[in-house]
């Protein structure tokens, strides 16, 4: 077979049935052993399911290097596939009928399979392992060798045993499988263990390490890694090395020779192993532009980004598509931000006709991207003025909480620059919660400089920045970093919370037989399901809605195919509303109009000029750098018979490194002013002229003066800090200012200056001046240095030159004062800073004013430029003569793109509900009892008039609901001060007792009406007997009025124990468990203990032996104590709110509540048995000063998502109308 063939080959093996017991096949039509490992094909299997059947097939396809396979022969392996096998209706019943596969008869068929192994040509195939996006895409390898030799091999690769899970022992080996490419070997004596930046919560430097510069450019070249046709060594690379997973960032520091790696204690995932080989499994790379997808559209819109906004933004993307195939202009940027520059060559050399058919190959791919197969769109929306890169932390500890560092490959000239003075916002995918889009300030730090097209987070602050976003890390994973200040919200949300999933340990060792069953049990299912029910709550309540919120936490667990269980009531989301169309379908309703008419319009190009030329220097939106606009145009100019140095002026030669300024002067006549115009930075200066530098020789092609800032490129108000870090830096600088517009003045410091520091620099500055109407007879005079004593200070505010004392100063610049009468009332900071910038632009306001001595230089310059005092500068540039890549300074500002937060959505609904309590005076007493007007005008005889127990409940009971304590207590004192005459009321005294021992469990305050009739004993016997078989409820109510009654509870109490007579050793215990439990002060609970419960229970524990109850009321009052104790220091409060619901069922009399809690909220649904606390969250509308209902509770039943309380105190009239926090 020949090797193009390969890749085309495919043969039916058989059908599937849930009776295969052996896959064996013979007299295939495979290519030789050898013709396989010289190709580098391997074997691939196939089970793919239709309709009514499923079957096997096999094919050829290249295999991506992994650790796991190097060294083994292509021949040697299989790959088998499941990703494709559902099986539906491929059974049939005893009736003949078809029905679907169960699934467990699906795993079982994928394990039995795996468990026999597959035989192709008399070679026998066992399972070998995955990758882990191997197993979410359901594929692993097979390899030719007995199943102890495979074990054998797998266990060579590092220590798995000490792993008590399977799903860990699986990931950790699939590590092994992924595709990386091994570049080389490294002794592990080379390696250096750092620790991690940690706190008790979170990994700061998670899978965040350290390579030496040394080892970077060595595998890049071993690699050959290339942006372009140039070699390239990035600053990030995710590597896997024995038990080691990460990235690992460039750190200039680690000159020692020994030390090649340091890597993070997080970064190691099993020990041991005999494989030294070092794998890159990716890099950064420059001009990796980020898209809009549908959930970051989805969360744009819920935080303010419109829907016009949005569909702008897409149409522009369309209209760039199409105008690719269409304008050679657009075609070329579209090439390069595609990172084609060989097409993109090919569009300036040739024409547009040659290349369209390839661009629109490539044209029709993104818009296939943009609808699947089902034609739902994908969103997929460029955008320009963003990137995605890999995360790493800030090693050096220089980046505050909030703050990040960016650089990137800008598309204006190719140069690394800085982004600065504005927010980026930053996400990760996938992201289905508002909370994972996150603004990060973005800062300068030159200790970061060296990185490159990625994002560096800062190592302090309550949480790691990464794990904001999806819960993500610093272990490889790529963050989409926006800067287009049309999709910079104003509005954002707190960041959610991602813990980590239990998984079920095992407590024997985990066998490969573990592994393969782990691996067909995998299903990505409940991915899908959770997905498509948060759409489905997204389009009825929007992302922020609770509902979501839960849905996206249940989202990240099983993201790795962990098992979760979904509550019922996520289950069916509300239809959506009418009134307003979901931005999904408003963007692909569009995006189908958008592709239908690009498909069908044409367009006539007959006639069309297009200049080159034009493009080449016309920078906007071309993705690419400086010297390959040199090369090309050096082409262009070959072709056409041009001269390069004719158009030379048009380039930023002072972004070209050295070796390309060599290239690109060998390419040119030998001209005199041609070496000088490359080489030479000044000589491009928009500030002196060439006669000018002319005059003090500085246009010398040997002085190598490179340009690090200029005020037409970079903004004026950072000119004094870029020239604090030139004299830091530097030794030899040279400060350019227009002063007027007929004087440039030049300073020349050949010393280093450290920052705010009066700096002795002596005889050694030169200052040079340039008035520009002036005639040469002067020149003499305009050049000279300063004398012994002068001295320098500089910082981001004032830089002053002067000669021993600061009163005789020769240049003095210092910020301008500034007219802030037009925006000084602006809140928004973005919008105050651009209205500042209209005063700069208009001459209102400058940014530097400068004073100089000009009569230092000579009257004649005085005479004719005038006085230069508090002067604004025009313009400014700072020129540097150094041997290292000044570009590495260079930054895009983004100071007037900045977007202000204005508002910030908590996780949680932070409003309780609203309620009131019932007053009297607004009630209709006509409705009630007739009882009931009587006792609210306090005439409580007509309680002895009730004739019905059924009266007296309701009586009580009514009082209660409507709050009326007061009326209640004189309604109760009153009926017990007439208990003892049977005459004095229409009911019996045993059942008016009756009734009020009912109130008493809903009324627990109404237990000192008992301290206050007297001796019970002098009761009738009867009534005397009733109160006795009570007294454990006299005494609970006490208990539980104890925390309002504070101190007041203990006389009365006291009195109410006297009385009691006997009680079980049971009934002794359940009230001391009771003070525990609901007492909250431990204070008062010492004193309840031992003055209430201590002196009294001799006496009433009698029967039993002194020293039994002595032991057993200390070691119940110590339980107790430190019981109170322990919740009293321990306490927490959630910060979800909760709605209770009562339950039909009581527990010895106690009623139980139902109370529905967010999967996502950071302490989950408490445990069973636990004692916790429920406070109403707010106080009542009409009594704004009175204490919000508080009550104990003990949890009886705990669900994921719902919790059971037993409630120890009784619930209050409203409590279903009011919002409730729990204290744990």
């Amino acid at each position: 077979m020949e090797k193009l063939k390969l890749g085309s080959y495919e043969q039916k093996l058989q059908n599937i049935s849930l009776s295969d017991h052996e896959w064996k096949y013979e007299d295939l039509a495979l290519p030789r052993p050898s013709i396989l490992d010289a190709s580098g094909y391997v074997k691939s299997i196939s089970l793919v399911s239709k309709d009514i059947e499923s079957h096997m097939t096999i094919k050829l396809q290249k295999l991506s290097p992994n650790r796991a396979t190097d060294g083994l022969k292509p021949s040697d392996l299989l790959l088998v596939s499941f990703s494709a096998f559902r099986p539906r209706y491929s059974v049939a019943d005893e009736s003949g009928e078809y029905r679907p596969w169960t699934r467990k008869e699906s795993v079982d068929y994928t394990a039995n399979l795996l468990r026999t192994g597959i035989e192709i040509q008399g070679v026998h195939y066992n399972f070998y392992g995955h990758s882990n996006s191997q197993l979410k895409s359901r594929t692993c390898i097979l390899l030719a060798a007995s199943k102890d030799a495979i074990s054998t091999r797998i266990e060579s690769f590092g220590d798995f045993s000490k792993m008590k899970t399977v799903a860990k022992k699986a990931k950790r080996i699939g590590l092994l499988f992924s595709s990386a490419q091994v570049a080389t070997t490294i002794d592990p004596k080379r390696c250096e263990d750092i620790p991690d930046v940690e706190d008790d919560s979170y990994v700061f430097t998670d899978g965040c390490g350290l390579i030496s510069p040394r080892l970077n450019q060595d595998l890049s070249r071993r690699l050959g890694l290339s942006f372009r046709d140039k070699r390239y060594s990035p600053s990030v690379m995710q590597i896997r090395y024995l038990g080691y997973k990460g990235v690992v960032t460039l750190d200039p520091r680690m000159k020692d020779p020994h030390t090649l790696l340091k890597f993070r204690k997080s970064m190691k995932k099993f020990s041991g192993g005999k494989d030294m080989s070092f794998a890159v499994v990716e890099y950064s790379k420059p001009y990796v532009f980020g898209h809009l997808n549908d959930e970051v559209v989805i969360l744009l819109h819920s935080l303010g980004i419109s829907a016009d906004t949005l569909l702008r933004k897409q149409s522009e993307h369309f209209e760039f598509l199409e105008n690719a195939t269409k304008d050679p202009r657009v075609a070329f940027r579209f090439l390069c931000y595609l990172n084609n520059p060989n097409l993109a060559e090919k569009v300036l050399m040739e024409s547009l006709e040659s290349t369209r058919a390839e661009i629109a190959k490539l044209v029709n791919t993104e818009k296939g991207r943009m609808l699947s197969k089902r034609d739902t769109q994908r969103c997929r929306i460029l955008v320009p003025k963003s990137r995605l890169l890999f995360g790493v932390c800030d090693a050096w500890g220089v980046l505050k909480e909030g703050e990040c560092h960016v650089k990137i490959t800008t598309d204006e000239n190719g140069l690394p620059q800085t982004l600065k003075n504005a927010h980026v916002l930053v996400t990760r995918n996938p992201c289905l919660h508002p909370g994972d889009l996150q603004k990060f300030k973005v800062v300068y730090r030159p200790e970061l400089s060296h990185l490159v097209d990625c994002i560096v987070f800062p190592i302090r602050g309550k949480r790691p920045s990464a794990d904001m976003m999806s819960g993500g890390d610093l272990d490889g994973d790529t963050f989409f970093v926006c800067w287009d200040e049309d999709l910079m919200p104003s509005k954002l949300s707190d960041p959610a919370l991602y813990p980590g999933v239990r998984e079920p340990l095992s407590f024997k060792p985990i066998s490969d037989e573990d592994r393969l069953q782990f691996f067909s049990q995998y299903s990505s299912v409940s991915l899908g399901r959770v997905k498509n029910l948060y759409l489905d709550w997204v389009k009825a309540k929007g992302p922020m809605a609770p509902e979501c919120q839960e849905l996206n936490r249940l989202f990240s667990q099983c993201v790795d195919g962990n098992r979760i269980k979904i509550p019922p009531r996520l289950e069916n989301a509300p239809k959506p509303s009418t009134d307003a169309q979901f931005i999904l379908d408003v963007l692909h309703e569009s995006a189908v109009k958008s592709i239908a008419a690009m498909n069908s319009n044409t367009r006539n190009l007959e006639g069309y000029e297009f200049d080159a030329m034009e493009l080449l220097l016309n920078r906007d939106g071309i993705a690419i750098s400086e010297f390959e606009l040199v090369k090309l145009a050096f082409k262009w100019c070959r072709h056409h018979g041009t001269p390069l140095h004719d158009i030379l002026h048009f380039f930023d030669l002072n972004s070209l490194s050295a070796e390309e300024k060599a290239w690109t002067i060998s390419q040119l006549p030998i001209l005199p002013r041609i070496p000088s115009l490359i080489m030479n930075a000044l000589c491009s200066s928009g500030l002196i002229s060439s006669y000018e530098l002319s005059m003090f020789a500085l246009d010398n092609p040997n002085i190598r003066w490179q340009r690090i800032y200029d005020s037409s490129r970079d903004r004026m108000a950072n000119f004094l800090e870029e020239t604090t870090v030139a004299l830091e830096v530097f030794h030899r600088k040279l400060i350019i200012l227009r002063v007027d517009e007929r004087l440039t003045i030049a300073l020349y410091i050949p010393r280093k200056v450290e920052r705010s520091q009066d700096y002795l620099v002596d005889d050694k500055v030169r200052l040079l001046a340039f008035p520009h109407s002036q005639g040469p007879q002067l020149q003499s005079r305009l050049c000279l240095p300063t004398k012994i004593n002068y001295r320098l200070c500089c910082d981001d505010n004032s830089f002053q030159l002067f000669e021993q004392q600061r009163r005789n100063t020769w240049v003095h610049i210092r910020r301008g004062g500034s007219d802030d009468s037009s925006y000084r009332n602006t809140a928004n900071l973005g919008d105050r800073r651009r209205q500042r910038q209209e005063t700069l632009d208009s001459g209102r306001n400058v940014d530097f004013i400068v004073s100089i001595a000009l009569d230092k230089f000579g009257r004649g310059l005085q005479k004719h430029v005038g006085r230069v005092n508090r002067n604004g500068i025009l313009a400014a540039e700072i020129y540097v003569i150094t041997n290292r890549d000044v570009r590495s300074m260079h930054s895009l500002d983004l100071w007037l793109q900045h977007i202000d937060t204005e508002e910030r959505m908590p996780l949680f609904d932070e409003e309780p509900k609203e309620y009131s309590i019932p007053d009297l005076t607004t009630l209709d007493l006509g409705r009630g009892s007739e009882y009931i007007p009587s006792i609210i005008n306090e005439d409580f005889s007509i309680l002895s008039d009730i004739e019905s127990r059924e009266d007296l409940l309701y009586v009580l009971e009514w009082l209660q609901k409507n709050s009326a304590k007061d009326l209640l207590f004189q309604s109760i004192s009153y009926l017990l001060s007439e208990i003892g005459d049977p005459e004095a009321n229409a009911l019996a005294p045993t059942t008016i007792l009756e009734a009020i021992f009912v109130s008493l469990d809903s009324n627990p305050f109404l237990s000192t009406t008992f301290a206050q009739m007297g001796s019970w004993s002098e009761l009738p016997e009867e009534l005397a007997a009733q109160i006795e078989n009570k007294s454990p409820n006299i005494l609970r109510g006490f208990i539980l009025s104890a925390n309002s009654a504070q101190e007041l509870v203990l006389k009365p109490m006291k009195m109410a124990f006297s009385q009691v007579e006997s009680m079980s050793s049971s009934i002794f215990a359940e009230l001391i468990e009771l003070v525990a439990l609901t007492v909250r002060s431990p204070g008062l609970t010492l004193d309840i203990l031992l003055e209430c419960f201590e002196p009294e229970s001799t006496r009433l524990l009698c029967g039993v032996d002194a020293l039994i109850i002595n032991n057993f009321k200390h070691n119940l009052i110590g339980i107790a104590l430190d019981h109170v104790g322990e919740a009293d220091e321990n306490a927490k409060i959630r910060d979800d709110l909760l709605e209770l619901k009562l339950d039909p069922k009581q527990i010895d009399g106690d009623p139980v509540v139902k109370a529905t809690f967010r999967i996502d909220s950071a302490s989950g649904t408490p445990e069973r048995s636990a004692h916790v606390r429920l406070t109403v969250a707010n106080k009542p509308t009409n009594l704004p000063f009175q204490k919000p209902y508080s009550l104990d509770a003990l949890v009886v039943s705990s669900e994921k998502g719902m919790a059971k309380f037993r409630c120890l105190h009784p619930l209050p009239p409203y409590f279903e109308q009011c919002s409730w926090r729990l204290t744990f």
